[in-house]
């Protein structure tokens, strides 16, 4: 017969959900990034101007704020 150990069952659960957190905030990250390219991309360069972004910036103003 074979003795299985709650604890070990229950961390490997516990290791099982923490993957699927960070995989869950990691979908959820690359959603906001996604919707923050796109709204500026769709901005003018003079918008983009008005608020101190160059359009080769873009992506490192993202990064650095999400």
């Amino acid at each position: 017969m074979s003795c299985v150990d709650p604890n070990v069952e229950s961390r490997s659960f516990s290791q099982a959900l923490s993957v699927f957190d960070r995989a869950r905030e990691a979908i959820s990250d690359r959603k906001v990034y996604l919707e923050a390219a796109s709204r500026l991309n769709r901005m003018t360069d003079h918008e983009l101007a008005d608020i101190g972004v160059n359009r080769s910036e873009i992506d490192d103003v993202i990064r650095q704020h999400v």
